[in-house]
């Protein structure tokens, strides 16, 4: 007998107490806004490179396409390449602090939960063997995002520098595909755009992982899904508001707690529903509710 049955069991929880624990962590907002703000540190140093070392390599050769000015120009982006080649000084202390921070927060939360609606601490009896494989995977992959933050961009600014020294592109025209100005594309734009995608989408997902986890060790196999409720919630998503899921399994769902309860499962691509858990998929901020047997139930 696992955990959550024992806990059930001593207590002879009802259908109606079973109900009201929810065990839902919700995404932690103010470290996304933490994250974000120290990707903005290394967008700045980017943009700032390139207006200070690029942008007038570019602007001081006399003729665009010109051997003396390609030579200029390379030697510009190479500089460049090179000083963001190694940032593990920089992207290592910051993978570290977010994924960190935001066990901390995940384990606080479902330790007021579990004592809350359960009345037993869960966090101080669970199995948490793969929690520290979780953490070290999660900060490894924070790190290669980062690193990627400036190989991305220089890639994007290398392809606009090439064509335009190619095609005889003028130095004001070059710098407004790079800089950008209002309504128009830019990869400034897209950088700014990237950097607010990986705090926001990666903090849900550290988040969901690890309550995936820990509502697993406490052998909690059955959760309903729940979406934020507004317009932003995708198709794939709002399909699974309310619909009861296996954590064990992605691609299923029931329309009942008593059916999910029973295995008796439909797949999830019969309703198009997405065949990922909650805060898993790309900038998903749906959350998971544990489902709880019952006394009678068991």
């Amino acid at each position: 007998m696992n955990l959550i049955n024992n806990i059930v069991e001593n207590k002879k929880l009802t259908a109606k107490q079973a109900d009201k624990v929810t065990l839902e962590i919700k995404e932690p907002s103010v470290i996304s806004a933490q994250y974000l703000k120290e990707l903005k540190k290394l967008s700045k140093s980017l943009k700032n490179d390139i207006r200070n070392i690029l942008l007038p390599a570019i602007k001081e050769t006399p003729t665009i396409g010109s051997n003396d000015s390609v030579f200029q120009i390379m030697s510009a982006m190479a500089l460049l390449q090179s000083k963001y080649s190694n940032i593990l000084a920089f992207s290592l202390p910051v993978a570290n602090s977010v994924v960190k921070s935001v066990e901390a927060y995940n384990k606080n939360a479902f330790t007021k939960k579990s004592e809350s609606q359960l009345g037993v601490n869960l966090e101080s009896v669970l199995n948490q063997n793969n929690l520290g494989e979780i953490i070290n995977l999660q900060t490894q992959k924070q790190v290669g995002l980062i690193r990627s933050i400036p190989e991305e961009f220089l890639k994007n600014i290398e392809v606009i520098v090439t064509n335009g020294v190619s095609e005889g592109l003028s130095y004001k025209e070059i710098e407004r595909q790079i800089k950008g100005i209002k309504n128009i594309s830019s990869v400034f734009g897209k950088l700014d755009s990237r950097i607010k995608t990986i705090a926001r989408s990666e903090i849900g997902t550290i988040n969901g992982t690890m309550n995936k986890q820990r509502q697993q060790s406490a052998g909690i196999s059955i959760y309903k899904w729940s979406t934020s409720g507004d317009e932003k919630v995708r198709t794939s998503h709002k399909v699974l508001d309310n619909k009861y899921c296996s954590w064990n399994d992605a691609t299923v769902y029931a329309d009942t707690k008593a059916d999910a309860l029973a295995g008796k499962w439909k797949k999830r691509s019969s309703i198009g529903g997405v065949e990922k858990h909650p805060a898993l998929d790309y900038n998903c901020r749906c959350t998971s509710i544990a489902v709880i047997p019952d006394f009678d139930e068991e």
